[in-house]
């Protein structure tokens, strides 16, 4: 059922379906798929048994919103790490099982730019010394 969240009792089946799907869909192309540190599931394309990147890259981009698997566990893509070539002859595309919790500065942080962090502590130490002058 969709909206599902089996935790890592199921990892490795999933994952296992995963690479039957992607398999079925590009059988002649080299790659695997493992668990990082961070508990993601990284999926590593070897370049050189890739016939066209592009192809490559809007499959996975089209895989992520329509595949039923994904969209049964909630997996989301890891933005930072998503269409990733390193220079060692792959390109990795990384998946956040919905179990997994979202760092804070993870695909959504973005420090702000110096002159609006100025404003906002500018703007905290007006509001402070207003509360202060209130409860005085």
């Amino acid at each position: 059922e969709i909206g599902e969240s089996p935790g890592l009792k199921m990892t490795d089946e999933i994952i296992q379906t995963l690479h039957k799907i992607i398999t079925a869909d590009w059988e002649d192309v080299k790659f695997k798929i493992y668990e990082n540190q961070d508990g993601h599931w990284v999926i590593r394309f070897y370049l050189d048994s890739v016939d066209s990147e592009r192809g490559l890259i809007a499959y996975m981009n089209v895989f992520m919103r329509c595949n039923e698997l994904v969209r049964k566990y909630q997996m989301t893509r890891v933005t930072e790490n998503w269409n990733v070539k390193p220079g060692d002859g792959s390109i990795y595309f990384t998946l956040r099982p919905a179990w997994v919790v979202k760092k804070v500065d993870e695909d959504t942080f973005v420090a702000p730019p110096p002159h609006i962090s100025e404003f906002v502590t500018r703007a905290r130490e007006a509001r402070a010394a207003e509360e202060a002058e209130e409860n005085m």
